[in-house]
């Protein structure tokens, strides 16, 4: 998707490319981008003509217009020795847990 925008904001962008290094472009921003949120990327595809108005930018030029996401913080602290009674209520607390713990690292790797 990130290869056809810019195909038809830059005419020139796989211009005189060949297939293999049109597949390796695309491996590299996979791999430089997989972390970051889609809603992200597509907000700074929306910005990139208005940065680059005359040549595609390079991944790296791409990832630093990327939006900065704050870190959500942790907010519950959890007492080593602490056994719940309720048990339904310890289940939800842990997958409340391991939801923020999640969010942590998506923000983490995004940034």
């Amino acid at each position: 998707m990130i290869f056809k925008q810019l195909s038809l904001i830059y005419s020139d962008f796989l211009r005189a490319k060949s297939e293999d290094d049109v597949k390796f472009m695309k491996r590299i921003w996979l791999q430089q981008l997989e972390s970051c949120r889609a809603d992200c990327v597509d907000q700074t595809l929306a910005r990139v003509p208005d940065r680059f108005p005359s040549f595609a930018p390079k991944v790296g030029e791409f990832k630093a217009m990327l939006p900065r996401i704050k870190k959500p913080q942790l907010l519950a602290v959890v007492k080593h020795d602490y056994q719940p009674k309720d048990t339904e209520a310890s289940e939800k607390f842990r997958a409340e847990l391991k939801r923020l713990v999640k969010a942590k690292k998506m923000t983490d790797e995004a940034s």
